[in-house]
Order: structure tokens, then sequence, then C-alpha cells
């Protein structure tokens, strides 16, 4: 129970959850302007974090985001980008783990 709180306020706060899916202040759009590097580095970090955070309440769902990111993370990454070119209005957390989701299920779910 402890590690299903813990993970669900995590997600709350790294993944944005509690916010609008549609950005008030940054967005997409803003996102895919910066430099590919910044663009790569915000990504990993994020699909990073919600590994961390799914593999605490089931080490399978982990894995899953961990091998679909890191086994082809050039992939990984074009995905997300070419997910968020067509919801530049949403927050770029809010599309990083709308992608996460839709390839190792939904977490916390």
């Amino acid at each position: 129970m402890k590690k299903a709180l813990f993970a669900t306020l995590s997600l709350i706060l790294i993944c944005g959850i509690a916010m609008p899916i549609q950005a008030q202040a940054f967005t997409g759009e803003q996102f895919l302007d910066w430099e590919k590097a910044a663009q790569r580095s915000y990504i990993d970090a994020n699909v990073g974090m919600a590994s961390l955070i799914a593999g605490r309440v089931d080490k399978i769902q982990g894995k899953c985001i961990d091998d679909w990111f890191y086994n082809k993370p050039d992939q990984a990454v074009e995905e997300v980008l070419s997910i968020m070119q067509q919801y530049p209005t949403y927050h770029p957390r809010a599309v990083i783990l709308a992608v996460v989701e839709k390839q190792c299920g939904k977490i916390l779910g």
C-alpha cells in the first residue's frame, strides 16, 4: 500500500497529472523549439522517472518502459516527438506519459 501511495504521489508530482492536460504555460509547441539534445534529455528524464515510479509498483511494467525506451532510444524519442507535433498545445509531460502508457499500459492503473 505504501508503494502504491508513493508511486501515485510521485506520478502526480513528476508527470503533471494534477495539472490540466492542456497546458496553460509550457506547451509542446514551445518544447519543439528546443535544441534536439535538450529535447532528448527532457524526454529521457521523464521516461526514466515514469519507469522508476511504475517499477516500484509493478516490476514488469517498469522493465517494459525501460526496454521500450532504452533498447531503441532514437526510435522512442522520435515517437514522442511525432505525437507532440500532433498535440502541440499539450504539456510535454502529458504527451510523454501518454506515449509511455500506449507502449506499456496505464501506470498505476
